[in-house]
């Protein structure tokens, strides 16, 4: 079973402002919060095959993201 995340309303505002700091480019968080905010929805090896990060890596930013308020999960497929 795979989970589906996406960014929330505070994600979207959040990231759109992360996107202009060109230092924050390619972190694993950038990556992880910039794959769900042009795809919409995705799945942790999803994020995992586009961005090149591993599967553990998008899972810590995940759950910290979603502890943050800023990514939730949608369905567990």
């Amino acid at each position: 079973m795979a989970n589906v995340y996406a960014l929330t309303e505070k994600g979207k505002g959040y990231f759109s402002k992360m996107r202009d700091n060109s230092s924050l480019f390619q972190t694993e968080g950038y990556l992880v919060l910039d794959d769900l905010f042009e795809n919409g929805t995705d799945t942790t090896s999803e994020i995992a095959r586009q961005t090149g990060l591993s599967s553990g890596e998008v899972m810590r930013k995940i759950e910290e993201f979603k502890k943050q308020g800023l990514v939730e999960t949608l369905a567990d497929l």
